[in-house]
């Protein structure tokens, strides 16, 4: 892989033999971070019970199982902006705070940085969004929080708009 891409193993790779564990544990957790996520996503929108099954069927199922420990990085970082831009944009939602939206989209930019096939992700969530609660998306949007979320989403999709500048 390119350089860029084992970029968050180069530590380990200095400091550490390499070896299965060293490969596969640092994704294991973040995909233990993105089942948190989802639980936690789960249990402010529907309920707890719903969030401890929800969350239980994640760790178990086979497909998110196996990308996570046998990715050695993108699928398994995408899952986790995805599901932490959803969280930032639920704190928005709830309180009306900007920041919580600039992150959102900061978080879903650096989701398009480390892979530009997120973007497919991140269009199924902005038409489900309009889709399922087009009144809600309405009444959060203006022109302000527009201009905020595409500043937002293009600094943290920087490296790759400039990648694509310059090439």
């Amino acid at each position: 892989p390119p350089r860029s891409t084992l970029f968050p193993y180069t530590t380990l790779f200095r400091s550490l033999e390499v070896t299965p564990v060293v490969l596969r544990l640092p994704v294991l957790l973040v995909g233990t971070v993105s089942v948190w996520l989802f639980f936690v996503i789960l249990d402010r929108t529907v309920g707890r019970r719903a969030a401890i099954a929800g969350a239980l069927l994640l760790a178990t199922d086979a497909s998110f199982v196996i990308a996570t420990v046998y990715d050695f990085g993108p699928v398994v970082f995408l899952h986790c902006f995805l599901l932490a831009g959803v969280l930032l944009l639920l704190n928005f939602e709830r309180s009306g705070a900007s920041k919580y939206l600039a992150l959102a989209f900061f978080v879903f930019g650096l989701a398009l940085w480390h892979k530009a096939l997120f973007i497919w992700m991140f269009d199924g969530l902005a038409v489900a969004a309009v889709c399922v609660f087009p009144r809600r998306v309405k009444a959060l949007f203006t022109p302000r929080r527009f201009v905020l979320a595409t500043v937002s989403l293009c600094a943290g999709a920087l490296p790759l708009i400039y990648y694509n500048v310059v090439t």
